[in-house]
């Protein structure tokens, strides 16, 4: 045990710089891992806010649609004087 300890040291007495250059090359290693995974998440994060302000979109415009009645949606559709004619279950009065 004492020559494996003997030899440990002897190691890093004459390989010091060695070393050290693989303990920066892992602490690099380790900030570039770290960067990379803070970007995936920003971009996840982007994504959902994203998702949500569509979400928010879709909803204002569910509501506005269940507010209308079928004659101002076929005036926005651009039906005209023909709208007056609707009845509700989408078929023409007779």
């Amino acid at each position: 045990m004492t020559g494996l300890l003997g030899a440990a040291f002897a190691f890093v007495k004459s390989d010091w710089r060695l070393l050290l250059l693989l303990a920066l090359a892992a602490g690099l290693g380790l900030a570039a891992w770290r960067i990379y995974a803070a970007g995936a998440a920003s971009e996840v994060a982007r994504q959902n806010a994203n998702a949500l302000e569509a979400h928010r979109e879709r909803v204002v415009i569910d509501e506005k649609l269940d507010r209308a009645t079928i004659e101002d949606l076929c005036r926005r559709a651009g039906g005209g004087a023909g709208c007056l004619s609707l009845q509700s279950g989408n078929q023409p009065a007779r």
